[in-house]
């Protein structure tokens, strides 16, 4: 989980410094400026996101978990105790996760076990 998270955050980073050297650019237009700004905040928001959604997971009664939101996306991976997540627990992360993203559907959203 500890690798994953690295991962994300190394991927973050590389992307969140891209769009930060691009509105350095003085050649761009107010609007592209303002497309790349909005991209940045939604890379910012998805990211305080996560952070919230892992905490919320956890209080949940899972040992640990990591999300991952990508656009309409959400990939969850949870450390289970068991063989295999129950439909309560299933829908106890969907739950979570639903409550607290703007636009995502219970389609929208991949639960991965792991022991």
């Amino acid at each position: 989980f500890e690798a994953a998270r690295l991962a994300r955050t190394k991927s973050r980073d590389e992307a969140l410094d891209a769009l930060k050297k691009s509105l350095k650019d003085a050649k761009l237009s107010d609007a592209e400026k303002k497309k790349l700004t909005e991209d940045l905040a939604a890379q910012v928001g998805n990211i305080t996101l996560e952070t919230k959604l892992e905490t919320l997971i956890k209080s949940k009664g899972f040992a640990d978990c990591v999300v991952d939101l990508e656009g309409e996306k959400a990939n969850v991976t949870v450390m289970t105790e068991n063989d295999a997540l129950s439909a309560a627990e299933v829908t106890r992360i969907r739950d979570a996760l639903l409550s607290q993203c703007e636009g995502l559907s219970a389609q929208d959203i991949t639960i991965v076990e792991v022991k």
